[in-house]
């Protein structure tokens, strides 16, 4: 028997990982495990499992403090002999606080360790905790007896999807133990193991941090489950770049693509801290290497067609690209590039994927979302810093400032910016509340330079950063340095430009886009030394979408408020991210009552957002083509008309094919596409199969449904339905497993509801709609524009499917 108390030069680390690469097998069961811990950890677990040794781990979410990273990391240690589960607190309704290590050795030997230590540095390492080494098989039968108990009877098997859903919903519990190292970033710093010598157990410099650990994961799980490509999103300052940096490593050759030579060279540097000794080149207009094992390159070259040939690069060249600021990739020159380009593998990188103009990028990443993480998350798990909020009331009345393509006139908005009085409640507020590394966005060239005239006016040393700026290094070296106190910009630093200093930002213009909003506030949210909070000097008029600033706070996009936008003070602080807050001049909330009771009631308000987009569209009456452009979910028509083909007829009532559709039982099979519940795909393939020739057909066999199925999980974005255990072998199923699939899932659901169009013959296999001799006179007149209108609502069902619910 042994005392273990992390002094005198032994730690329960030490002696976890001696025991881990001599033990055949070992089981932890603790009560919350921490990233801190399993980093010290991980390679000698890594090295048990290489030699075949069996481990077991038990934790809990006791009081949220077991870290979803912590879990993610640990699920990267994929072997068949390894096992994590979860106690299930919501059946047994009571703590979990063991802390106990068992390990069994090749000669059948057994030790435990008992005491007051849960995987976390502090635990393992330098904390003052009591630990006991012993023996005694007695004992030891009676823990085990214990711990297989609770593993049969009273937990579960941790999976991809109750991970996922553990990560999205976690709120660290704040305790004052274990703290984390503040130099944890991807900045260096050796992580050193002992003097082992034991094969494989060998750590890197650089390891992933905060959620791209989570993101690695489902990145290699996207690939396994056929993928070759994909489009990870995550708030800015969460480390995108080290992430495809890490997420590359296996491949050979490797593009980098941006639109901004800043971003290009910092991505450089931050590859070459995770791949030292690999060929670096660029492909811009300056250079053009094309022999390099990883090249950065400007989109601005690379998407034009005289460089998409195979005299510089041949389609397939590059095994892995990553596309930066993926939210572009609509584009002219982005999409010649994704059009030439072959790779293995395509990373999309973003932190906001929703455009302005609503044109849809996730079909270049194959409607393909592994991971995300947004701001909100970043805060709560202290990887971004919390924002201190103030909102000023500004007088400038937008609505005399004439409103063009989306957009306020710029020469009005000049005219307006640069008034002194407006200067002077600037510099005010800045006095009261900025702090020493401040970015004040502007509308204009014209506007940045005359704030930051302004404010070295006022002794406040300032300058301003825009496309005409010669010196754009020094400008950032002397604002990185404290030499001068606001950087004055227009659109330059919305994206790519990581300088965490950054302490104070400054909206000295309308944002009324979500996307810009998030972009800007994300400068200033990445952690630093010595930097507690961000300050947010927001002034706010009557302008477009400025009564949605409560909800741009709590993290949530348009697309998340289906309904109605977040109407308070009240309940945006009731979501705001931890240690968040928000202080809202008086005149503004009256500001935004008045706006929101100016609004038009829903109809008229999804009317009129219709006919915005109207001569946008190539068919007006697609619901699927509609959907895509719209930032209001197409769903919410379907709510609020009942059906698409109602509103249809409410905007178009000369139309007399639509009419007749209308009066008829075809139109109940359109509204039951649109309406039926699906926790998969299986019930579009099915009713496509009725679609034959281009011609709707009022039956198909259960033949055609089967080869309707084949087809349509050919798609590897379809396919995500097959990623169960039991279903990853679908593309060698035989007849017969199709066809059991295809009557006992879709086919029954479809038609034994009473109510429902579908009805199914088992004795002859076919699959028919329900119609009156009417109807199918109707359907045999107008079978192509009905197969058609099917198809629309299948295609909207199935990228709503795909877009909305991320395939989580």
């Amino acid at each position: 028997m042994k005392a273990i108390t992390n002094q005198n030069n032994e730690s329960l680390e030490t002696v976890l990982k001696a025991k881990l690469a001599t033990s055949q097998e070992v089981i932890f069961c603790v009560s919350f495990i921490r990233d801190s811990g399993v980093k010290l950890l991980y390679d000698y677990l890594k090295f048990a499992l290489n030699k075949n040794a069996k481990v077991t781990i038990l934790t809990s979410t006791y009081m949220n403090v077991t870290e979803p990273i912590a879990l993610y990391r640990l699920k990267s240690l994929k072997s068949e002999n390894f096992k994590l589960a979860i106690f299930d607190s919501e059946k047994v309704k009571t703590s979990f606080h063991i802390k106990g290590y068992y390990f069994k050795f090749i000669d059948e030997k057994e030790q435990m360790i008992i005491g007051s230590s849960n995987i976390s540095k502090s635990a393992l390492s330098d904390g003052i905790e009591w630990n006991i080494l012993f023996d005694n098989t007695e004992i030891i039968s009676d823990f085990l007896h214990h711990y297989n108990d609770l593993v049969k009877n009273y937990s579960f098997d941790l999976t991809d999807e109750w991970l996922q859903n553990y990560f999205n919903t976690y709120i660290p519990l704040k305790i004052q133990f274990d703290p984390e190292s503040k130099a944890d970033a991807n900045s260096g710093g050796e992580v050193s193991l002992p003097e082992l010598n034991y094969e494989n157990a060998i750590s890197l410099d650089y390891q992933p941090i905060k959620c791209q650990i989570p993101a690695l994961y489902e990145l290699a799980r996207t690939r396994e489950e056929g993928f070759d490509k994909a489009l990870i999103v995550m708030a800015t300052g969460l480390g995108k770049t080290f992430l495809s940096a890490f997420d590359s490593k296996n491949f050979k050759r490797v593009l980098f693509v941006a639109h901004r030579e800043e971003i290009l060279n910092q991505a450089k540097d931050t590859f070459k801290k995770i791949r030292p000794n690999a060929n670096y080149g660029f492909f811009n207009a300056d250079t053009k290497d094309i022999d390099k094992d990883i090249i950065f390159g400007s989109i601005g070259t690379l998407g034009k067609s005289g460089y998409l040939k195979e005299k510089f690069f041949e389609p397939d060249y590059f095994d892995y690209i990553i596309v930066d600021e993926f939210h572009h990739s609509a584009a002219s020159g982005y999409l010649k590039f994704l059009n030439y380009f072959q790779p293995k593998f395509l990373l999309g990188l973003t932190a906001t994927p929703d455009r302005l103009d609503n044109k849809d990028i996730y079909q270049h990443c194959d409607y393909n979302i592994p991971f995300e993480c947004n701001f909100k998350t970043g805060i709560n798990n202290g990887w971004l810093v919390p924002f201190e909020y103030y909102a000023i009331y500004d007088d400038i009345d937008y609505d005399t400032i004439p409103w063009r393509s989306g957009k306020y006139d710029l020469t009005a908005l000049e005219n307006a910016f640069t008034a002194e009085k407006r200067t002077e409640n600037i510099i005010q507020n800045y006095r009261a509340k900025g702090g020493r590394h401040t970015i004040a966005f502007c509308c204009s060239i014209r506007h940045a330079d005359f704030t930051t005239m302004q404010f070295n006016n006022q002794g406040i040393k300032s300058l301003a950063l825009h496309s005409n700026t010669k010196q754009r290094k020094e400008t950032i070296a002397k604002f990185i340095s404290g030499e001068i106190r606001v950087l004055c910009v227009v659109d330059i630093f919305n994206e790519g430009v990581d300088i965490p200093h950054i302490d104070t930002v400054m909206f000295l213009r309308p944002t009324e886009s979500f996307a810009i909003f998030i972009q800007q506030l994300g400068r200033g949210l990445r952690t630093n030394a010595n930097k507690q909070k961000l300050t947010v000097i927001d002034f706010v008029g009557n302008y477009k979408n400025s009564h949605l600033k409560y909800s741009f706070l709590t993290g949530l996009t348009p697309k998340d408020l289906e309904t109605e936008p977040i109407v308070s003070l009240e309940e945006a602080t009731a979501l705001l991210p931890l240690g968040c807050s928000l202080n809202f001049d008086l005149q503004l909330m009256d500001l935004f009552k008045q706006m929101r009771n100016e609004k038009l009631n829903r109809k008229e308000r999804l009317i009129q957002h219709y006919l915005d987009r109207k001569d946008e569209l190539e068919n007006p009456y697609s619901l699927a083509e509609f959907n895509a452009a719209s930032d209001i979910p197409a769903r919410m028509y379907i709510r609020t008309f009942d059906s698409w083909l109602d509103f249809l007829v409410e905007m178009f009532p000369e139309d007399k094919f639509l009419q007749i559709i209308n009066d008829s039982k075809l139109a109940q099979l359109l509204s039951e596409i649109e309406k039926t519940s699906m926790s998969k795909l299986y019930k579009m393939p099915t009713i496509k199969a009725l679609i034959s020739d281009g011609k709707l057909q009022p039956e198909t066999s259960l033949n055609k449904i089967i080869k309707s199925f084949k087809a349509f999980y050919s798609s590897s974005v379809n396919a995500k339905d097959f990623t169960d255990e039991s279903n990853l072998d679908y593309k060698e199923w035989n007849e017969k497993k199709w066809q059991n699939l295809a009557e006992t899932n879709p086919i029954k659901f479809l038609s034994q509801n009473p109510k429902s169009i579908f009805t199914y013959n088992i004795e002859t296999k076919i699959f028919s709609l329900i119609l009156e001799k009417k109807d199918l006179s109707l359907l045999n007149k107008y079978a192509t524009e009905l197969a058609y209108l099917v198809e629309d609502r299948i295609n909207f069902r199935r990228e709503d499917y795909v877009v909305k619910k991320k395939y989580k």
